[in-house]
């Protein structure tokens, strides 16, 4: 993690946000497209709880995140986690290292870890050949089939934003 940058988290287990030391939490709320730069943007809220199989954005103070458990926690991989899919958009987890392969139909954006090839450190970039994501970290994928029949969104959705490139 980078010190006050944006990077996601996804976990097998639940744990109130709180017990997430020193770590700012959000959840996916919708990605919509700015009438005002028409830009994407990913709209998230605080969140209270982590949910087992559920993708969140953090936002950490330190290069690491802890973990404060009062309790055992049960670990759960299979069970479907909260709705992460909105608007032709979904935030997509991943337990295990995974090497994308392009696909023009369902373009996938990773937030860059470190700033290089015009990327900004913190932001979702459209990957590339050869993107990979960690384990633990998650993703967007834009289905550009089911955009094809979507309504405009309606503009004002409460909630903090994050700036996307065109998809």
């Amino acid at each position: 993690f980078n010190a006050g940058k944006i990077a996601t988290l996804y976990v097998p287990f639940e744990i109130d946000a709180e017990n997430v030391v020193g770590t700012e939490v959000y959840k996916f709320k919708t990605v919509v497209k700015s009438d005002v730069d028409n830009r994407w943007k990913f709209k998230v809220s605080t969140a209270s709880k982590i949910l087992p199989n559920t993708p969140y954005v953090v936002i950490p103070e330190g290069t690491q995140v802890t973990f404060d458990i009062p309790t055992s926690v049960t670990l759960n991989t299979t069970t479907e986690g909260e709705t992460t899919a909105a608007n032709s958009w979904e935030f997509v987890g991943a337990y295990q290292y995974e090497k994308f392969i392009l696909d023009n139909n369902k373009p996938v954006y990773l937030f860059a870890d470190q700033a290089r090839d015009g990327a900004k450190l913190g932001e979702f970039v459209k990957i590339a050949d050869g993107a990979y994501i960690n384990p633990m970290r998650a993703y967007l994928v834009y289905h550009k089939s089911a955009a094809a029949g979507m309504q405009k969104s309606a503009s004002g959705t409460p909630g903090g934003h994050i700036l996307l490139p065109d998809a």
